[in-house]
């Protein structure tokens, strides 16, 4: 493994602890959690979202995932996440921030009360 890639995986870890996150906080939105949590729960999305970008698109990030890109001593698993992560990087770099965060917490906002319609009163 190239230090690069070892430096690099610091980065992916923390990306990948917070997407972990917000997916736990939507899947419990969009199942378990009672109608009251709705705004809350939007709430911690919306903030886990916006550190989720900043690790993603932080200038270390970019300048690990570059000298990573052609490094011909990775795995092909470690080739595939430098991949998959400078895609990532792509679509979520030319948005703002405050959009990325504020999006993902009306998703959430939105998709809490669709379940809870769908599910019928009481929820």
């Amino acid at each position: 493994m190239s230090k690069a890639y070892d430096e690099l995986r610091t980065y992916m870890d923390k990306a990948m602890a917070i997407k972990t996150a917000m997916m736990l906080f939507e899947w419990d939105n969009e199942t378990l959690a009672p109608r009251e949590a709705g705004e809350l729960t939007s709430k911690v999305i919306g903030v886990l979202s916006g550190e989720y970008f900043q690790a993603v698109t932080c200038d270390e990030m970019k300048k690990l995932l570059e000298k990573c890109r052609d490094d011909k001593s990775l795995t092909a698993a470690e080739a595939a996440n430098v991949r998959e992560l400078l895609e990532e990087r792509e679509q979520i770099c030319p948005i703002p921030q405050n959009e990325y965060q504020e999006f993902a917490r009306l998703t959430a906002r939105a998709t809490s009360v669709w379940a809870r319609a769908k599910k019928g009163p009481g929820f």
